[in-house]
């Protein structure tokens, strides 16, 4: 991210093509829960698309459903050849330890 949007932050093109696009309209932009049920409850979407917290969260579905926290993603393994960073996780319950920090201990 270049600083120019911060976490959560909706574009404005997605208030402009609610009003004509009459098909499902999902949102993604670094949403937490709370704001993804905000802003469908305010009808900025129909859903929310989650991709970072899907990768450090195996059981993102079971923690927002039981409103636990989320396990915070670790930058250095993305888009790597290795499985690390996707594949070594804790679901909640868990080592919640970063993935990063698990390595270097």
């Amino acid at each position: 991210m270049d600083g120019t949007f911060g976490v959560g932050y909706l574009h404005p093109l997605a208030a402009q093509i609610r009003p004509h696009f009459k098909g499902t309209l999902i949102l993604n932009s670094d949403f937490d829960p709370v704001r993804a049920q905000a802003e469908i409850d305010a009808g900025a979407g129909d859903a929310i698309a989650f991709g970072r917290p899907f990768i450090s969260n195996p059981d993102l579905v079971e923690r927002i459903a039981s409103g636990l926290p989320l396990s915070p993603d670790d930058r250095e393994t993305w888009f790597t050849q290795d499985t690390k960073g996707y594949t070594d996780y804790p679901a909640a319950g868990q080592d919640l330890a970063a993935p990063a920090a698990k390595g270097n201990a």
